[in-house]
């Protein structure tokens, strides 16, 4: 004797738990088994999900800074990562005298009040990190006249840690 409970994930079915036993003995326990493998679905959907992302993420920054993909291959990374092309953006190079803790740097700059989900940021190598620094909001003629005062602001909060730290940075 037992019964099956119907798994599901994401509002889809994906399989059947077979619990063996007495009905109303076993009933209390499938009900967590449930619970729990549902949870775990929806965890390895998560992890599978954060890993393509990742590897989307890596292989367009590796094309645009390595020159080594097709332009429409590097529209079709940005396009699932939802980068938008047509915004105009300025490619920043860091150079750190010590190897530094990119996500580090890229945190201060996300907490930066000029931070836009369309700015593009990777390591690149040992002690370089490179950002293409998007101006999606900002007129052109405003980036043409002023874009050094607005990378010196979106960078401050970096040269300010770099000097604390005793790191020196390039940009």
């Amino acid at each position: 004797s037992g019964f099956n409970i119907l798994l599901v994930c994401r509002n889809e079915p994906v399989g059947v738990l077979g619990i063996t036993g007495e009905p109303e003995k076993v009933r209390p326990y499938g009900q967590v088994l449930k619970l729990a493998m549902e949870a775990m679905l929806e965890q390895e959907l998560l992890k599978r999900s954060a890993i393509r992302r990742q590897t989307l993420s890596d292989r367009l920054h590796n094309g645009l800074i390595n020159g080594n993909s097709e332009e429409s291959e590097l529209l079709r990374f940005a396009k699932k990562l939802n980068i938008h092309d047509g915004i105009y953006r300025i490619p920043l190079l860091l150079r750190f005298d010590a190897n530094v803790n990119s996500d580090t740097i890229f945190d201060m700059l996300r907490k930066n009040s000029q931070y836009s989900q369309q700015d593009i940021m990777t390591h690149w190598k040992e002690n370089d990190l490179v950002v293409f620094k998007s101006f999606e909001k900002i007129p052109l003629e405003t980036i043409y006249k002023e874009y050094r005062n607005i990378i010196k602001s979106y960078l401050s909060d970096v040269f300010e840690w770099g000097k604390a730290s005793g790191i020196g940075l390039k940009m």
